[in-house]
């Protein structure tokens, strides 16, 4: 259970309190990595000092799983350690606590006794010399609550099985390294990811991207944690040193073993298809970064028609796409470029591939913003092929 407190003075305008700081960092010290149920895993007290007396205090939910509760405070002072203060607003922590079981909320997964139990049992400093220590360790304390919040989460989720019925479409890599250390391997990593986990059809329970954390140390990489449900986090640790002094090749392994291990680690406590997990690992060490992927495929009769690239060094490189053709009567295939262009606009181009009876057409996304993109891009609304000329030895071995 997470804590995290707010406050407004509305006779001073000041917008923090040295107490209730320390008491955040308090709180999250003891009670992070505990995890009392899915409803509310995180309790917002928002502390309200010197009030109007029109004022009508809230409870309510945030997020979906944050409980947000309004506490009427009367602090005197905001700039000064006090054990009275610190007391007195761990006795408003425990009002909100009060209040927030009281939040209407569908299907409640909170086990209110056992945490209220653990918040009582806490115990509460009694000098100002402990207080201080508190608040020169914070920076220290709040890393390692963050880190704490995040392991406390995982192992929840290993306990709380939840069906994977909703694809993966994506994947992003973040790093807290310097500006572009990963560069180019972190965005084609993240390109390949991308195409596999729609490949071997990855699924999730509930998100629909994957976005791998990189730090030197786990602790440092578990700082981020997802705050919508349409993503996850996974973290992986890499020595950032050995990795800039090392030549591509191993830059690529070295990054590979990194993302393979966050891979293994939310495939872990996701529970999500080990699998179809392990069948991408297989494809990049067989294939590496430079194989052919297909953008998508269609089939109609006798006909397969794919799109297929190869990911480029960067984002703001080109990258050739090819149209292949298979004809699975006969095993007889052809190819030809469609075009080349920046990855981010092959959406907006290739939204729909329609095999005809002589030819194929490849035309793009029917929206304003498809075809703004292909505009600034440069590339057609359609493209057309002849079926024969594409299918002719000529034309296949040429390209």
């Amino acid at each position: 259970m997470a804590f995290s407190i707010d406050y407004k003075d509305f006779k001073s305008k000041d917008e923090t309190n040295r107490n209730l700081t320390v008491l955040a960092d308090y709180l999250n010290s003891h009670l992070i990595g505990k995890h009392y149920g899915w409803t509310f895993t995180n309790v917002v007290v928002q502390f309200v000092n010197f009030p109007k007396p029109s004022k009508k205090l809230k409870a309510k939910t945030l997020y979906k799983i944050f409980a947000s509760v309004e506490v009427a405070s009367a602090f005197e002072f905001n700039d000064q350690l006090s054990v009275e203060q610190f007391k007195e607003g761990y006795e408003l922590v425990k009002e909100a606590v009060l209040l927030a079981d009281g939040i209407q909320v569908e299907d409640k997964d909170y086990d209110f006794k056992a945490m209220y139990e653990d918040l009582l049992a806490l115990p509460i400093p009694s000098t100002v010399d402990e207080l201080d220590v508190l608040e020169s360790e914070s920076k220290q304390i709040r890393r390692a609550n963050t880190a704490k919040r995040v392991d406390g989460l995982i192992g929840a989720w290993k306990q709380y099985v939840r069906p994977c019925d909703r694809q993966v479409v994506g994947v992003r890599i973040y790093d807290r390294l310097d500006r572009e250390a990963l560069w180019p391997f972190g965005y084609v990593y993240s390109e390949l990811l991308s195409n596999l986990v729609l490949k071997f059809g990855i699924t999730s329970p509930g998100y629909q991207e994957i976005y791998f954390q990189i730090a030197e140390t786990l602790e440092e990489a578990k700082q981020e944690i997802a705050m919508e449900s349409w993503h996850k986090y996974t973290y992986c640790q890499l020595d950032i040193e050995k990795f800039k002094t090392s030549s591509d090749d191993v830059k690529q392994k070295m990054l590979f073993e990194s993302l393979k291990e966050g891979l293994l680690l939310i495939a872990d406590f996701d529970h999500l298809d080990m699998s179809k997990i392990q069948q991408a690992l297989d494809y990049i060490e067989e294939n590496g970064i430079d194989s052919e992927l297909t953008y998508s495929c269609v089939t109609k009769g006798n006909m397969t028609a794919k799109i297929v690239f190869k990911i480029p060094r960067g984002h703001r490189n080109d990258t050739a796409y090819f149209l292949e053709l298979t004809d699975t009567d006969t095993n007889e295939t052809g190819r030809v470029k469609i075009d080349e262009m920046l990855s981010h606009a092959a959406p907006s181009s290739f939204g729909k591939i329609k095999i005809k009876k002589k030819t194929v057409e490849i035309v793009g996304r029917k929206s304003v913003r498809a075809e703004i993109s292909r505009e600034l891009e440069g590339v057609p609304d359609k493209y057309e092929f002849s079926i024969e000329s594409i299918m002719s030895p000529v034309v296949a071995n040429g390209s």
